[in-house]
């Protein structure tokens, strides 16, 4: 809503573009490292990406998928990161690993026309799947699991506004309607304060975003 892409939303955070965000895990702690960010609360549950086939698929492990097209989400999303590294652990790289445009949905639509043969998958996206959709994949394996969405501050932010902000996203999820049917069509069920090994942990993503973001725009994806 507030930028064109993913990476143009990235890169007005780490411009300070905005008080306050919401961004994927390894934009965040981009974000607080490089542009002064507070975290505020991430996302208590973990986030991870699963590795789909359609149900009548023949593969029973990742190695089966060895010059399958194995699609990924968007590059400057968590999952494809995550997905990237799952698929590189068990020797798959190459052309026949894709990133197909549009969102996880759309491209699921096309693993189930048989256009592709896989899908990496967000965790929480996997979760809204309609019944009689998810009756048509299986899935293989998940991949490492990290913290998830973060909330931050800019740190021109007053303290009060600091807590006021945290104090309203916490009360959204355990004390409002709105936040209980968010949280059972989303599948996540709360907020807490990251801890800083937490946020440690989150530094080789954070170092392959800023790879990715210093690439020339409309740069051919290397190969993962």
């Amino acid at each position: 809503m507030t930028a064109p892409s993913l990476r143009e939303f990235d890169q007005r955070a780490l411009k300070g573009g905005y008080e306050f965000a919401m961004l994927s895990p390894q934009a965040a702690r981009l974000a607080q490292k490089e542009a002064g960010y507070v975290p505020l609360l991430r996302v208590s549950d973990d986030l991870f990406g699963v590795l789909i086939v359609p149900a009548g698929s023949k593969a029973t492990s990742v190695r089966d998928l060895a010059g399958a097209r194995i699609a990924l989400p968007d590059r400057f999303t968590t999952t494809a990161q995550l997905g990237a590294e799952l698929l590189a652990a068990e020797g798959l790289r190459g052309d026949d690993i894709l990133h197909p445009p549009g969102f996880q949905d759309s491209i699921l639509l096309s693993m189930l026309r048989g256009e592709i043969d896989a899908l990496v998958m967000n965790g929480s996206a996997f979760h809204q799947m309609a019944p009689e959709t998810r009756a048509k994949v299986r899935v293989l394996t998940e991949t490492r699991r990290i913290s998830h969405v973060i909330f931050l501050a800019r740190n021109d932010v007053s303290a009060e506004a600091q807590r006021t902000m945290r104090a309203a996203i916490v009360e959204f999820f355990e004390a409002t309607p709105e936040g209980t049917r968010f949280s059972k069509q989303s599948g996540l069920t709360g907020v807490r304060i990251p801890t800083e090994a937490e946020l440690k942990l989150l530094d080789p993503y954070a170092q392959e975003h800023r790879r990715l973001l210093n690439e020339p725009a409309g740069a051919r994806p290397a190969t993962p």
